[in-house]
């Protein structure tokens, strides 16, 4: 029903970050970094798309997987520039 529309999904993946902190689990953070993360850099917001990707690898430094795929999506990004 979003697909399209990356500031509805903006709004959802802001609203997902608040409760995530909320939280404070590390995987529902991990997931809205990365997710909040994406969706800024389809809008164009890329300094702060950089920073939520920077503070899920943050999150998941002792991880293989997690540091993985934020380098992962880090080095899309600057590919990108």
């Amino acid at each position: 029903a979003l697909r399209g529309d990356v500031d509805g999904a903006a709004a959802l993946a802001e609203r997902g970050l608040v409760v995530a902190r909320r939280a404070g689990e590390v995987m529902p953070l991990l997931r809205a970094t990365c997710g909040l993360g994406l969706v800024r850099w389809a809008q164009g917001r890329r300094a702060e798309a950089v920073a939520l990707l920077e503070e899920n690898a943050a999150l998941v430094a002792p991880s293989l997987w997690g540091g993985g795929k934020a380098a992962y999506f880090l080095g899309w990004f600057a590919l990108h520039e």
